[in-house]
């Protein structure tokens, strides 16, 4: 039996709504799950995938989530369940930045972003983050491998800074636990995030995912991928020479389509090399949730 990363110890869920959990078990079986008091049941498919939803509870914690497989009476508890605000900061570099990377002292000679913030920290365990990492697959994926974290001094140092300071503002006007779950690709533009089937019932993006794909079934760019090109989107072939190397294969990211996306990273990287512009910071919280 297995729960979605989301829900791991630590977890933050989203107060006054219906709690979607979901996961793996065995086939056809009936799944129950429990989280401070109440309960749901719902039926798994062939697969053994499985989702119910809990009734919308008010914001509290620390409870623990008990889900079992009522076929075969296997259970996970999910210890240190916090129910809050429940936001996604998502975005390019700006969302990505680091808390521990934000000083200015030498310029500014004000203590770094990192030491105000420790400075009046209060409560850590009611300020969780989740942070996606990037990482590659062939094929959409599941889910991601990363864990709620507490905001202790020593976890918020590689904590999205942008997102960390909107979390830090909204708990202490709202009183209420709050986890925020940070997804942020630096360089990424909005056809990065669309999902395929948003590529689809789009005619323009229709016809550069069919060319994709059909560059992707070429057997001679899996024969030598450092050198094949033949067959390519004429938006791909024309920027190799600018790029000075071959096209790099495209690839599924978690929740994040590279087709459009992967060609303009490589142009905007040797762009960015040569202007050395510095890497922004501070800047107001792109959020969106819950």
């Amino acid at each position: 039996m297995k729960l979605a990363s989301l829900f791991s110890a630590g977890a933050v869920l989203q107060r006054d709504h219906f709690i979607p959990v979901w996961g793996e078990c065995s086939p056809n079986a009936v799944v129950r799950a429990e989280l401070a008091g109440r309960e749901a049941f719902a039926p798994a498919s062939a697969s053994g995938r499985f989702m119910l939803r809990l009734p919308p509870l008010q914001a509290g914690g620390p409870y623990d989530l008990r889900v079992t497989d009522l076929t075969t009476r296997q259970s996970i508890t999910v210890p240190d369940v916090l129910i809050g605000e429940v936001w996604l900061a998502s975005g390019q570099s700006n969302m990505a930045y680091g808390l521990f990377r934000a000083d200015e002292t030498a310029i500014t000679g004000k203590p770094s972003q990192y030491e105000d913030f420790v400075a009046g920290l209060e409560g850590p365990s009611t300020l969780r983050m989740l942070t996606v990492p990037t990482c590659y697959s062939g094929a959409p994926e599941d889910g991601v491998r990363a864990e709620w974290q507490t905001a202790t001094p020593e976890n918020v140092r590689k904590f999205s800074a942008v997102a960390l300071w909107f979390a830090h503002e909204l708990r202490a006007r709202l009183k209420v636990p709050v986890g925020v779950i940070t997804s942020a690709v630096g360089g990424s533009c909005i056809e990065s995030w669309m999902s395929r089937t948003a590529f689809l019932n789009d005619p323009v993006l229709r016809r550069g995912l069919s060319e994709y794909d059909a560059f992707l079934s070429d057997p001679n760019l899996w024969h030598d991928p450092e050198t094949a090109t033949h067959g390519a989107p004429d938006s791909i072939t024309l920027l190799s020479p600018v790029l000075g190397q071959p096209c790099p294969p495209l690839f599924f990211v978690p929740f994040v389509l590279f087709v459009v996306n992967s060609v303009k990273r490589w142009a905007l990287s040797v762009w960015g090399s040569q202007t050395r512009y510095p890497e922004p910071c501070g800047q107001p919280p792109f959020a969106a949730g819950p």
